[in-house]
């Protein structure tokens, strides 16, 4: 059983899915009330975007483990990908609701409820990044996005006091960004909320050669292809403790001259067939 899981989550990491499905298809087998390996071959399904398999498998996963925020998580993101946003805006609530800690899933729930487009759902946006805030209130990348959704829904104070937690962030810098956020201010200084919103799009694609923004952008939201991640350890079951063997500290070695070699330097020679 813990070959099988082991062996299943090494294929799904490196992209081997052939392997990957027989290894947690037999897991399931072995051990079917075990939520991890539902759910990771419920994660298979899903990159596959085969949503039917994956559906049935995350749904058995959240039946064995109904309290998990990332079982939650992964059925967002499958409704989401089945254009269903009503049951992922449902599934994300509940992952948050669960774990308020899950910065992905409510960054997830925000971008998702942004998408229905009306004031509420502006505010809501809003809500849910201050939210992430609260837990990182020096993330950059969330800055921005409460910069941007302030700027749209004409919250101008929140909108000044949020340019200047961008702006003192901003040392080091390079000129084009720099330039960039100096547009920025001079917007924000205007009458014009749809403006600086503008010029915080301009900023947010300026930033991604800033290794300090990607840092925390990948914090709230993983690079495309990586938004699903799948269990490390078992969720039900004892996961196996790995540990290095103890030092072996009694060990010793004495130092003897190599028999028949020469005095001077050692020469050693190399044929090419020495190196394939």
């Amino acid at each position: 059983m813990v070959r099988a899981f082991y062996i299943g989550l090494a294929a799904l990491q490196v992209g081997d899915d052939v392997r990957a499905d027989t290894k947690l298809a037999q897991l399931t087998q072995l051990v079917p009330d075990e939520p991890a390996g539902w759910a990771n071959w419920g994660m298979l399904a899903l990159r596959q975007r085969n949503f039917d398999p994956a559906a049935e498998r995350l749904e058995r996963a959240r039946t064995l483990a109904p309290e998990n925020d990332q079982i939650y998580y992964l059925i967002g993101l499958l409704e989401k990908g089945r254009g269903r946003s009503p049951e992922a805006i449902t599934a994300l609530r509940k992952a948050i609701e669960l774990n308020p800690k899950n910065l992905v899933a409510t960054f997830a729930l925000a971008e998702e409820i942004e998408r229905q487009g009306d004031e509420n759902n502006a505010a809501e946006y809003q809500r849910l990044v201050q939210r992430i805030l609260e837990a990182q209130p020096d993330n950059l990348a969330a800055l921005l996005e409460l910069g941007r959704m302030a700027a749209k829904r004409g919250d101008a104070d929140t909108l000044r006091r949020t340019v200047d937690k961008i702006t003192q962030r901003s040392a080091g810098w390079p000129p084009e960004v720099q330039q960039q956020l100096s547009a920025l201010q001079t917007a924000v200084s205007g009458s014009d909320s749809q403006a600086a919103a503008t010029r915080i799009a301009f900023l947010r694609n300026v930033l991604l050669r800033v290794p300090e923004y990607r840092s925390d952008l990948s914090m709230i939201k993983p690079p495309p292809g990586e938004e699903a991640q799948p269990f490390t350890h078992f969720i039900k079951m004892e996961s196996p403790t790995f540990a290095s063997s103890p030092a072996d500290t009694a060990i010793s070695f004495s130092s003897e001259p190599v028999p028949n070699v020469p005095p001077g330097k050692w020469q050693v020679e190399l044929d090419w067939r020495d190196l394939t």
